[in-house]
């Protein structure tokens, strides 16, 4: 038989405020990016058969390359999650900015799915950096 079971750690509110407004962010950037996705690629698939496949590979393939990242290569995705907030934000931030002009400037025409690219690959990031 077990002994007396100690009572359960308290938190205080602030800790509970600070998990929720985490969980919020965290889960709400997740599922947004998600929505983006499924919006360029139904958004595709209402252009043709061919540009709504080409859409979802882009959207696909990002993830798949994260997934065997992680499954077989994980240190470098480890290492990926141990870059300092500053460096990751400022980083985030240029690469956005970046990308976004490129998309704002080269994607007419294209037929690669750059947004779904970029999207995917933002997802992909945050779900197996961490």
């Amino acid at each position: 038989m077990a002994g007396p079971q100690p009572p359960p750690a308290t938190r205080s509110a602030m800790q509970v405020v600070h998990e929720t407004v985490r969980l919020i962010a965290v889960y709400g950037t997740l599922a947004t990016l998600v929505l983006i996705a499924l919006y360029l690629v139904l958004g595709a698939f209402g252009r043709g058969f061919a540009a709504g496949l080409r859409s979802l590979a882009g959207v696909m393939l990002p993830v798949v390359v994260a997934s065997f990242l992680h499954v077989f290569r994980r240190g470098i995705l480890e290492r990926l999650a141990g870059v300092s907030t500053l460096a990751g934000v400022a980083g985030g931030l240029a690469l956005g900015l970046l990308t976004m002009t490129a998309l704002q400037y080269l994607s007419r025409g294209v037929a690669s799915p750059l947004a779904e690219l970029v999207v995917s690959a933002c997802f992909a990031v945050l779900v197996f950096s961490s």
